[in-house]
């Protein structure tokens, strides 16, 4: 079975705090011998493919630069579209990179599990 993990918000590093509880039922689900695929954005540092203990990550870049996105930083989203007119502006290029990237892997999945009411 294969699992497509939809999220705006995941672990950019091993010591990140952010959304760790993604990262644990991702993890409970890879022990489970379940294969999954979490589709989330990347921040500057972090690696745009790579393997957590089977758990396959996917992020993606929504800018032509790291350091410009602003959209899913310090404090997430709704936040950041609150608070930030450079986060407005990042969205519909976001939401579209999410999309296709998403679908990307998605399509290859038997369960898609999203988590955010966006990605769904």
């Amino acid at each position: 079975m294969r699992v497509c993990m939809l999220t705006t918000s995941f672990p950019q590093s091993r010591n990140d705090t952010q959304a760790h509880f993604i990262y644990e039922l991702c993890a409970a689900l890879a022990k489970k011998k379940i294969l999954v695929d979490v589709i989330c954005p990347a921040d500057r540092h972090a690696q745009k493919e790579e393997v957590w203990e089977d758990i396959q990550v996917h992020r993606f870049q929504y800018m032509i630069s790291r350091r410009w996105q602003k959209l899913t930083a310090q404090g997430g989203i709704l936040t950041n579209l609150k608070s930030s007119w450079i986060a407005r502006i990042q969205w519909p290029i976001f939401s579209v990179v999410f999309l296709w990237k998403s679908w990307r892997y998605a399509k290859k999945a038997d369960i898609i599990h999203c988590q955010w009411s966006f990605s769904g």
